[in-house]
């Protein structure tokens, strides 16, 4: 079990250890940064599991003090065969998906967000070993209330079904299992770490990006009900995520689904003129959402953070508009 400060955990009365946390998809951007508190700020052995091909991706992890590195086809095996080496595992985050929300390879998608996640699921509750993972504020789709009860959630896309067809899963496995069981539904989530993820990375990083190359922020418009650049998301730092995310990890008697974001609607606009701002100068540009979006696209997100305050999550999230414009300094000053 986790100590409720996730620095040491007791193995015995004659010897102590780091403990050892397993984190899926820990290249990428939420990963990385939750690799690097927990390497860094808690001294943990932290082993990551993903693909080692992204040389863009592996840039997040360097000089991160990691004990071990294990591709996903030798972590299958593992899962599947490797007994003493889970009984070495204190927790595993499980963050590793497909994230490209426009992905529509239906069969491929399900297999890596919605089996493999049951696969490690799986080896945790046999090992009695925590499990943390990453859901997805997507699988409410075109709702218009975000708490996490079933009847609210719309999915709609590969990506956003499989997340909330692994939720479904996890909510009949909770109460038969004595394993702590919790996934955190992010939010959008931006700040460091995501330059890898083009056309995912978050609309704060794209429009920084468009604007310092054409002095063009580029929004949809013709959204039908929704004036142009009007949409409204729930952008939450990465800090915060990982905040949140390492909380959970000491919780070891909490299981559930919880949202993670900020409770606030940010508009697209205001987002645009934070980046206009902050470059001096620029205009906004509004192009049609393309058709293949129109089905899926989410014009409202905000995180309902009652389940979250109610389980003891005790501080509070950074004001959207100040953590932008902290993220939009850094990336032009990345030094």
């Amino acid at each position: 079990m986790i100590s409720r400060s996730p620095q040491r955990s007791v193995r015995s009365h004659e010897q102590r250890r780091a403990i050892m946390i397993v984190i899926t998809g820990g290249t990428g951007f939420i990963g990385s940064n939750v690799c690097r508190a927990l390497a860094g700020q808690y001294g943990a052995d932290v082993a990551v599991v993903d693909e080692l091909t992204d040389s863009a991706k592996l840039q997040n992890i360097e000089g991160v003090p990691l004990v071990d590195v294990i591709s996903c086809p030798d972590f299958d095996r593992i899962l599947r065969h490797g007994d003493r080496w889970m009984r070495r595992v204190d927790a595993v985050i499980h963050l590793g998906a497909c994230t490209d929300t426009r992905e529509h390879n239906r069969s491929y998608v399900f297999a890596t967000n919605t089996h493999f996640s049951k696969l490690v699921l799986d080896a945790c509750i046999s090992h009695r070993v925590p499990f943390l993972y990453a859901s997805s504020g997507a699988v409410y789709g075109l709702a218009r209330r975000f708490a996490e009860d079933s009847e609210n959630e719309q999915p709609r896309g590969a990506y956003a079904c499989s997340k909330a067809a692994f939720d479904r899963h996890v909510r009949k496995i909770i109460p038969v299992t004595g394993s702590p069981v919790t996934g955190l539904r992010y939010f959008n989530v931006y700040g460091p770490g995501e330059r890898h993820k083009g056309l995912m990375a978050s609309l704060i990083y794209q429009l920084h990006e468009q604007v310092a190359e054409s002095g063009r922020a580029w929004l949809f418009g013709d959204l039908g009900g929704c004036a142009d650049g009007e949409q409204r998301r729930d952008f939450i730092a990465v800090a915060d995520v990982v905040r949140v995310t390492l909380w959970f990890l000491g919780q070891t008697g909490t299981s559930g689904i919880f949202n993670v974001g900020t409770g606030v609607a940010t508009s697209f606009n205001d987002i645009a003129k934070l980046v206009i701002d902050h470059h001096g100068g620029g205009v906004i540009d509004y192009v049609p959402l393309p058709a293949s979006l129109r089905r899926s696209y989410q014009i409202l997100t905000r995180a309902d953070l009652r389940a979250l305050r109610a389980a003891g999550y005790p501080h509070a999230m950074t004001e959207p508009a100040a953590g932008i414009r902290a993220y939009l300094r850094q990336l032009s000053d990345p030094a």
